[in-house]
This record gives structure tokens, C-alpha cells and sequence, in this order.
């Protein structure tokens, strides 16, 4: 004897509902394709050996759709406003990323700098890896 319509149909629900569920979310940029989207605060600036924001420095980031960002910076002490140690500024430009990877570009293609990424926490926890000037960083954001 085969199995009713409804019977097949509640089968093939259960069958999708447990694929659906062994799936997951092992995506490594995290919870969806734009969670970098929004806006950020960088809560660890490694650069070498030295945590930039545990000396004084602050910094949030924007990031939007369009591919423009907005780092507001204060007590720079990373060069992102300029040569002079400790200014504070706002730096924009544009940027592009995919799953793994964001590039960061001042509107200078000399100083484009590219990091490998991963969001984790739910969404409200980034990391970018990756050197400028030769120098290897890590920055950690914290989603606002």
C-alpha cells in the first residue's frame, strides 16, 4: 500500500526541515553576506606588538552599502590621519569585500590594503588580519 499524498507531503516537510538544519551556519564571514555592513568600534588595534587602542587610540568604523567608509579617529596613533602622532580626524574612501576578504582604499590605489576577515559572535564581533607597510595587524571591532 503506498503512503497517502498528505503522508508523502509530511514526509518530504520532515525531510527538508532536517536539511535545513544540518546546514548551520558555517559560513566563516558569519551570519549573512553584508554583516560587515554598519557601523563598528575597534576594540583592539594590534600593530606589531603594540595594542593601539590600549595606548589612547579610539576609532569607530562605518561601512555602507554603497562601498564608502568612514573611520572616525581619535588620538591617532596608527597614521590613519596623516604623519602627525595623536590628531583626531574622520577618513573616508572606498572599500570592497567578499566572504573572506576586505579592501580598504583611501581613493590612493597605492595605499589600498587588503585583510582577510571573519565576523563571529552572532554578528557583533569582527576581526581583520592582514599588515600595512609591512607590519602585521589585527583589528577587532565590536558591532554598535
Amino acid at each position: 500500500m503506498s503512503p497517502t499524498p498528505r503522508r508523502r507531503l509530511g514526509a518530504v516537510v520532515v525531510f527538508v526541515t532536517l536539511v535545513l538544519a544540518a546546514c548551520g551556519d558555517d559560513d566563516p564571514a558569519g551570519p549573512g553576506a553584508d554583516a560587515i555592513l554598519g557601523s563598528w568600534q575597534v576594540t583592539a588595534f594590534i600593530a606589531g606588538p603594540t595594542d593601539l587602542v590600549n595606548d589612547g587610540m579610539g576609532m569607530d568604523a562605518s561601512l555602507n552599502s554603497g562601498g564608502e567608509y568612514l573611520f572616525e579617529v581619535t588620538n591617532d596613533q596608527a597614521g590613519v590621519c596623516g604623519d602627525v602622532i595623536g590628531q583626531d580626524c574622520n577618513s573616508t574612501g572606498s572599500y570592497a569585500y567578499t566572504a573572506t576578504t576586505v579592501t580598504i582604499d583611501d581613493d590612493d590605489p597605492v595605499d589600498a590594503v587588503t585583510f582577510a576577515y571573519s565576523i563571529t559572535g552572532n554578528g557583533n564581533l569582527m576581526t581583520w588580519t592582514g599588515s600595512i607597510g609591512g607590519i602585521p595587524v589585527e583589528i577587532t571591532f565590536q558591532r554598535r
